[in-house]
């Protein structure tokens, strides 16, 4: 395994073989202050190479301490095989600045022909490398490495598919279908032996978790528009009677073009969580993007900004 983007920065293709190529991609992110919203920060920026493929992602947060601001930056660079867009090396760099101190931390993950982890490598502080067959063996040298101190591992972060994603798959907003939905998230705190089944509908597919019993533990009903869209997600959880516990629908909506220009999340009750709404520049790149809570009030605002081939 290695690690995958948060879901908000996924952007499905909208065209190819358009005239302009992007090269970086940053985004802008305000979020609410005390009295009002607080300045763009730069929170992400990606870079493409000329076939279109992600070669570099970087993501910044920050906090504010008695001390000043502190930040940290997680850095994944991509390197390819033979195939298009076939993942063959991983390195991701995460550096932190705490109290004024900076911190370095680097693993990478090398991958078979097939997508599979071939190796973790651990890159030790005096430039030598250890070398892992598993995520899990590397993440425990490190905590034991990082013990005492207050320099997070940063290993349980989202995961990303050596099946690596295209340029437009991040630049243009565009919720076509594209496989099964990724598997339901399960309570840890009762871990129990389970099966993803998916089964087909008329307008779309089911995926359910099933326990060892034949309880469903979660679901996912994807529905899709007559342009094979995703139009509506109903997801369960479900307790181990079998009775939904937690339940939400994420509507879907596009413009004319196919792009998506707003997304609802509403809970069991149909009552908005968040609602987020999204606008584009003449070239249908996504330039801005809101979300708002149930009242209408807006969680965070992000800008989006590029430079081209």
């Amino acid at each position: 395994m290695g690690q995958r983007p948060p879901n908000e920065s996924s952007y499905k293709e909208l065209a190819s073989g358009g005239s302009t190529k992007v090269k970086i991609a940053r985004t802008y992110t305000s979020e609410p202050g005390i009295l009002k919203m607080q300045p763009f920060v730069l929170t992400q920026e990606l870079s493409f190479d000329e076939n279109e493929r992600l070669i570099s992602e970087k993501t910044f947060t920050y906090s504010e301490t008695v001390f000043g601001v502190d930040t940290s930056m997680v850095m994944q660079e991509l390197f390819y095989g033979e195939g298009k867009h076939q993942l063959s090396f991983m390195k991701k760099t995460f550096i932190n600045v705490l109290n004024k101190e900076r911190h370095k931390k680097e693993i990478g993950y090398e991958y078979t022909p097939d997508g599979k982890v071939a190796r973790v490598l651990f890159y030790q502080p005096d430039g030598t490398i250890q070398e892992w067959e598993t995520e899990e063996e590397a993440l425990l040298a490190s905590l034991k490495q990082a013990r005492g101190q207050s320099v997070a591992s940063g290993l349980d972060n989202k995961s990303i598919s050596a099946n690596s994603i295209s340029r437009s798959d991040w630049v243009y907003r565009d919720r076509r279908n594209s496989g099964p939905a990724r598997r339901p998230v399960v309570d840890q705190a009762t871990p129990m032996a389970t099966t993803i089944q998916h089964e087909s509908i008329a307008n779309g597919y089911i995926t359910r978790e099933v326990s060892s019993t034949g309880k469903v533990v979660s679901e996912q009903r994807v529905l899709l528009n007559e342009k094979k869209q995703v139009s509506h997600v109903i997801t369960s959880h479900h307790d181990l009677k079998g009775k939904a516990t937690t339940v939400s629908i994420t509507n879907h909506v596009y413009d004319a073009a196919g792009r998506e220009i707003e997304q609802t999340v509403l809970d069991k009750a149909g009552k908005l969580n968040v609602k987020y709404a999204h606008t584009y520049d003449d070239q249908g790149l996504l330039i801005e993007s809101y979300w708002t809570g149930r009242k209408g009030k807006v969680l965070k605002r992000m800008r989006y900004s590029y430079e081209f081939f």
